[in-house]
């Protein structure tokens, strides 16, 4: 669930919120049937069992010097854990048919150690191969990056 305008030849922007809170509801037992565990939420199998507020922002434009080099540079802030989830930039060059991308981020996350509370900064790097005509296809590998 993506909002997104074109303000610009190739120069798009977009932003989204995703919302999840699953819980667990049980229906009555009758005559045989067994209670159900069922998951409400506008997030497709979430598997986590905690509420979720994510908001996020993107920016796709073209590089001036070659008409199939592309950037992208998105953002997206978990609002319940207070952290940037994501944060990335990617290149993404078209191949007659193909898309190829690379991608630098950081995701953040907290942890404790030594009784102390703290974010922790995850840096990786992507690669990914898709086609043209669908490019929600990919085929990539993800590294971390310290």
């Amino acid at each position: 669930n993506e909002i997104s305008y074109e303000f610009a030849p190739d120069w798009r922007i977009s932003a989204y919120y995703r919302y999840a809170d699953s819980y667990t509801q049980r229906n009555p037992y009758s005559m045989g049937s067994m209670f159900t565990v069922i998951d409400v939420s506008s997030m497709p199998y979430s598997p986590s069992p905690q509420r979720s507020q994510v908001i996020g922002s993107g920016l796709s434009f073209p590089f001036m010097f070659d008409k199939d080099l592309f950037g992208r540079v998105q953002v997206a802030y978990d609002i319940d854990r207070n952290l940037i989830d994501n944060l990335s930039f990617a290149i993404i060059k078209k191949f007659h048919c193909w898309y190829f991308s690379t991608s630098f981020g950081m995701e953040q996350d907290w942890e404790s150690e030594d009784g102390r509370v703290r974010r922790r900064n995850r840096n990786y790097i992507t690669f990914a191969v898709s086609l043209v005509a669908m490019p929600s296809l990919s085929f990539g590998a993800r590294s971390e990056v310290d």
